[in-house]
């Protein structure tokens, strides 16, 4: 996979061979919401080398610390829909019932077919990438 974006927070990797996008959130919080919005910008700007709608994505977010204040939430509502608009498929990997929930609620409100799992090789069925057996 190719390594297209690495911040403290994220890590972006892409297969243009199997049409797979791969994002990966660390234990890292985000200082502001500037720092926030910078970060998500690079990424969108590295999806442009992406046909999304021939291509699935796939976001980790089990280490990622939760943060729910206002302006926090308005932002990332914003580059969240910026970031997964338009791909085939979208799955996001959580590790707790309070994630999911959070995921569905996103869905909604984004009008986008994502889905929730507890663990990545579901996602990755659910989103037709077949996983490498070494």
């Amino acid at each position: 996979m190719l390594e297209l974006v690495r911040s403290p927070q994220y890590v972006m990797r892409v297969d243009f061979e199997r049409r797979f996008v791969f994002l990966l959130r660390s234990a890292f919080s985000f200082g502001s919401v500037e720092e926030l919005t910078a970060c998500f910008d690079r990424m969108i700007r590295a999806l442009a080398t992406v046909d999304r709608t021939r291509f699935v994505l796939l976001v980790d977010v089990r280490l990622g610390p939760s943060r729910t204040d206002p302006d926090f939430e308005r932002a990332f509502a914003v580059k969240r829909r910026a970031l997964v608009a338009g791909f085939a498929k979208v799955a996001i990997v959580v590790k707790s019932l309070g994630g999911r929930v959070q995921v569905q609620r996103h869905a909604q409100a984004d009008k986008v077919g994502m889905r929730d799992f507890d663990k990545p090789e579901l996602a990755l069925a659910f989103l037709g990438v077949e996983v490498l057996k070494l």
